[in-house]
């Protein structure tokens, strides 16, 4: 399980800095893919490795953001707690369920980023309440799940019948 929550973290730290380097510069709306690829694992295995691969991708994101140290492993250990709570709760359906989680994450993502921001008195300019950009990147996100998903449920499952352990 360790290993997973490694090189899923370690894939999400690449696609953050991806994000915030080339594709921000490409594209005008710039889909949260690190945040994808950890609630993939969060929903497939439950809360502990969620919360695990959140607060490693939060921390990396930390590191080569403006942001004060901890503020987005903050915030992504909560939604892997919370995404991974969803796992018990729904059925899976291959649209649905990604679409769900993922438009859940990203608004609890930039509610979070407020309340944190207005708490701490941080004066972050690029945490403005809620703007077009935060609508873009919601549905950019939302475009993105159902397929970011397919491709690492298809991943997991394939080491899991690898390894005999399915849970």
């Amino acid at each position: 399980m360790m290993v997973r929550i490694l090189i899923t973290s370690i894939l999400a730290y690449v696609f953050a800095i991806l994000q915030s380097t080339i594709l921000s510069r490409l594209i005008p709306i710039t889909p949260d893919i690190a945040m994808i690829l950890f609630l993939t694992l969060a929903v497939r295995y439950g809360s502990i490795p969620g919360e695990f691969s959140g607060f490693f991708v939060g921390l990396s994101i930390d590191a080569i953001s403006l942001a004060p140290f901890g503020f987005h492993a903050f915030i992504f250990v909560l939604i892997g707690y919370l995404a991974g709570r969803f796992r018990s709760n729904l059925s899976f359906n291959p649209i649905l369920l990604p679409v769900t989680i993922t438009a859940l994450a990203t608004l609890i993502k930039y509610v979070s980023a407020v309340l944190l921001s207005f708490f701490f008195k941080l004066n972050l300019a690029l945490m403005r309440y809620f703007s077009l950009q935060t609508v873009w990147e919601l549905l950019g996100n939302i475009l993105l799940a159902p397929l970011i998903f397919f491709i690492a449920f298809s991943i997991y499952g394939s080491a899991d019948q690898g390894r005999g352990a399915y849970k």
